[in-house]
């Protein structure tokens, strides 16, 4: 590997830590109300993501090879994203996830509507369901009495 595609990927492994680190703190912070095994599904879909992105940019530069050395550096990369950059994005991830709040409502309110409807429509089909009981069984007494 000569030097220029080692200074390459050195600076793509620090970029691509940050971003990362960037991409999956605003996505802990807008999945902290979802289920917890919906949360480990789609944090094992991101991450398998962001990996296959990430290597198709190595493939690009170097032909995928990545040392030891490298992967130090994407880790310290890391560390210093969430020791100090984090609580300076936290702010701005706070005020995208405001912007997307009235959506989400919105989203709450039509659900609330269908859930509304497939409700009046299974207490229309108890009620259908009691009548036809009663209706058997009052035949059923009326055949005994016959």
């Amino acid at each position: 590997m000569t030097l220029y595609e080692q200074l390459a990927a050195l600076a793509y492994h620090l970029l691509s830590a940050q971003i990362f680190g960037l991409f999956f703190s605003f996505l802990s912070l807008c999945l902290l109300a979802v289920k917890k095994s919906i949360r480990v599904i789609l944090y094992s879909l991101f991450s398998m993501m962001i990996t296959i992105v990430f290597y198709y940019g190595l493939y690009q530069i170097n032909g995928g090879v990545t040392h030891v050395y490298l992967i130090v550096v994407f880790l310290w990369s890391l560390y210093l994203y969430y020791h100090f950059f984090y609580e300076l994005i936290l702010p701005f991830f706070y005020h995208i996830k405001k912007l997307f709040r009235p959506l989400k409502e919105k989203t709450k309110f039509a659900k609330r509507k269908i859930y509304d409807i497939m409700k009046v429509q299974k207490d229309k089909r108890k009620e259908e369901k009691l009548k036809n009981e009663q209706r058997k069984s009052h035949k059923k007494q009326k055949d005994k009495k016959s």
